[in-house]
């Protein structure tokens, strides 16, 4: 699964002023899982910003973020809080 919104300058003239990617995918025959994250705001130096990284995860937990996004409203909530996986789930509730 591959959510996109605007353009990667680093693969030609970017069109838009910003870049999101977030990208869902198994890594092992197990089944495990991780999200890549790009976001870039396309500002020239010394304003230009580009992280990119993965969060591992379960397939479970990906599954329960996918059902809380389609329902996210955000002018009711702003924040939501998802857990990559059980462990640490628990970790967050005995806090």
């Amino acid at each position: 699964m591959k959510y996109e919104l605007g353009d990667d300058k680093n693969y030609g003239q970017p069109k838009w002023a910003y870049y999101l990617l977030l990208s869902v995918f198994c890594y092992d025959t197990t089944g495990q899982s991780a999200i890549k994250v790009i976001v870039d705001n396309h500002g020239d130096p010394p304003n230009y910003n580009r992280s990119e990284f993965y969060i591992l995860s379960e397939s479970a937990s990906l599954n329960k973020l996918a059902q809380t996004l389609r329902t996210w409203n955000p002018e009711n909530e702003k924040e939501i809080y998802w857990f990559s996986n059980e462990d640490e789930r628990r970790k967050n509730e005995q806090c």
